[in-house]
């Protein structure tokens, strides 16, 4: 994968990831899709990652990239989550 080029994961229907992913060009490689749920990650059917992602302790947004949100880390024992709207 070219360094200015973004993976975009392909996902199961219900949001966890596919246990084969292929980049444009052909290279594929295998993920454990039970280790992405149990650290929370989550994305859409189309392969883009859901803005807000949570684990067993915190909720935060994530860049269209994946990438946290600096200063969106919120606890869940607070009962809120943060606000992740971004335009698609």
């Amino acid at each position: 994968m070219e360094a200015n080029s973004v993976f975009i994961p392909s996902c199961e229907s219900g949001g966890a990831f596919a246990s084969k992913q292929c980049q444009q060009g052909g290279q594929c490689w295998c993920v454990d899709p039970g280790w992405c749920q149990l650290q929370g990650l989550q994305c859409r059917p189309d392969g883009s990652f859901a803005p807000l992602q949570c684990d067993v302790t915190s909720c935060w947004c994530v860049s269209e990239n994946g990438q946290e949100v600096g200063g969106t880390r919120t606890s869940r024992q607070t009962g809120r989550t943060p606000s992740c709207d971004r335009k698609n």
